[in-house]
């Protein structure tokens, strides 16, 4: 039986990642970029890559529709895919079945990165559905459909930055927000890891089962010592996400009411 024969069109952190472990899955990947050298599977020519069957676009975002119509004009297969979060399918300028599979990952360049267990979005033609989620499920990703359009996919990948880079941003501005004299490189790598161990939680189960903390014991001295502590641009976020908690928490509505109050709303 022949082995799935996949192209991958980039060479950046993305294709990194995917291209070499499509290959550890048993998948014959060809590769073709527009620079460099890449470490894995077997760099050919555009016109190579119709034998294919699919084509899995892991170039910026504003290169899609350029490097598309270049692969249309060579001979693209049956199957194309890009892996842009923010951006719809029908960006391919291509004859064959289009579709977007979006690994929800976080991929950052010159550092390996683990997409086993992941999600990986999907939208698009219904073409292009079932070989989508094939190279998701030979990943080791859990495939999900999510629907087309412009507004959805700004929604969408609007929530994945916050879930990345926002919790990135929050690590960052809570070690900042640490004692003088606390050790800063060891308490951000503690910070991380209880964030991380947090969001095992959420994922094992949910948002509610994971909280904890005085906002979930309704400790109003506590969280007034927090908002007094704390400087501005870290206490301002913890009002926020204080409000976000609150609505998570199972509090008498007395003690919501006056943490509701201390909190300012």
């Amino acid at each position: 039986m022949q082995p799935l024969r996949v192209a991958i069109l980039g060479n950046g952190a993305v294709a990194r990642t995917i291209g070499p472990a499509l290959e550890r899955a048993g998948v014959e990947v060809l590769v073709w970029c527009r620079t460099g050298t890449p470490p894995f599977g077997r760099a050919v020519e555009l016109e190579d890559l119709g034998q294919c069957a699919a084509a899995w676009l892991l170039v910026s975002d504003d290169a899609l529709a350029e490097v598309s119509r270049r692969l249309n004009a060579a001979g693209a297969p049956p199957v194309v895919l890009h892996a842009s979060g923010s951006i719809d399918y029908d960006v391919l300028a291509v004859d064959g079945a289009r579709g977007a599979l979006h690994p929800l990952a976080s991929f950052v360049a010159g550092e390996p990165t683990e997409i086993e267990g992941m999600g990986a979005s999907f939208s698009g033609e219904e073409g292009a559905r079932a070989v989508a989620f094939e190279l998701a499920r030979l990943l080791g990703l859990e495939p999900f459909d999510l629907p087309g359009g412009a507004p959805v996919r700004a929604a969408y990948h609007g929530a994945a930055v916050l879930a990345a880079g926002g919790v990135a941003a929050l690590i960052d501005l809570a070690a900042e927000a640490l004692p003088e004299g606390a050790p800063r490189e060891a308490g951000r790598r503690a910070l991380a890891a209880l964030a991380g161990g947090v969001a095992e939680r959420v994922a094992r189960r949910d948002a509610r089962s994971a909280l904890s903390g005085p906002l979930a014991r309704g400790e109003l001295e506590v969280v007034a010592g927090h908002l007094a502590a704390l400087p501005e641009e870290a206490r301002e976020l913890y009002r926020l996400l204080a409000r976000r908690m609150l609505a998570l928490a199972s509090l008498d509505q007395e003690r919501a009411a006056a943490m509701r109050a201390l909190l300012g709303e």
